[in-house]
């Protein structure tokens, strides 16, 4: 009998033990199911928002773009071209370049579509129409 209540306080506390584990567990996993799930509720907005934007949204004429500036859309945007033309390796000697040197971004308003280019005097007479920029020199990402 002695030997039966022995295992028996043995199972209790080892249960015991493990039950707090558990809870802890429990809370720990669903701290972790609010966290994702408040991501998700975000997530779902952001992309309901960028649905009913397009790309010459983007663009403000009275001055500088708006959302080109962000490191957000600079992400993005790599994002983008790392996804369409695959892996890009970068030395420090693909970092010297001229100062002259730098991208302009300009919209198509007509297809919607963003231009990166070295060339900085795009104007509306080219095959694209863009647009309108006063100043050849747009001072977007320098």
């Amino acid at each position: 009998m002695l030997l039966t209540t022995g295992i028996a306080i043995y199972w209790t506390f080892a249960n015991y033990r493990q039950c707090k584990k558990n809870i802890l567990i429990a809370d720990d996993l669903d701290l972790i199911l609010r966290s994702a799930i408040e991501t998700v509720k975000n997530t779902r907005e952001a992309v309901a928002k960028q649905e009913t934007l397009s790309i010459s949204d983007l663009y403000s004429p009275r001055g500088a773009p708006t959302d080109l500036s962000s490191p957000i859309i600079l992400s993005t945007i790599l994002t983008v071209l790392v996804r369409k033309y695959g892996d890009v390796r970068l030395t420090m000697k693909d970092f010297s370049i001229p100062d002259e040197e730098y991208v302009s971004v300009y919209v198509d308003a007509r297809t919607k579509e963003l231009i990166l280019s070295i060339n900085h005097s795009l104007l509306a007479d080219d095959p694209y129409t863009m647009a309108p920029f006063t100043d050849p020199d747009d001072n977007t990402f320098h």
